[in-house]
């Protein structure tokens, strides 16, 4: 599994969300507190607080289907009013974490239990 964390502020924002993730085969969720929702439920995310950050949980290690979600950061999130700030922080912060994990004798454990 793979987590992110994201910002869905609009109407527009969740349609788009929604319009991305059904295109992938995999289950993906959203977390917000203690709620997770079926990240393809326009009516799950609508169910949510969108003012808060959300966490993305994405349950596939197919690197295509990766690519789709890395896609959307990219080129959607990367526009929204504080996008490029999330953006910067997520490559600021996700890099030192994986040398870390890297440097662990059991690191393909650790990447299996996240």
């Amino acid at each position: 599994m793979k987590t992110a964390n994201i910002r869905i502020n609009t109407i527009e924002d969740v349609k788009n969300f929604v319009t991305t993730v059904t295109k992938c085969n995999y289950d993906v969720d959203i977390v917000s507190g203690r709620y997770a929702i079926d990240a393809k439920s326009i009516m799950g995310i609508f169910s949510l607080d969108l003012s808060k950050p959300l966490e993305l949980r994405v349950h596939s290690d197919d690197c295509d289907e990766l690519m789709t979600m890395r896609s959307f950061r990219d080129n959607y999130v990367r526009f929204l009013p504080d996008g490029e700030n999330t953006i910067a922080e997520y490559y600021r912060i996700a890099p030192p974490i994986v040398n870390v994990i890297d440097s662990k004798s059991d690191k393909d454990s650790i990447y299996k239990s996240i």
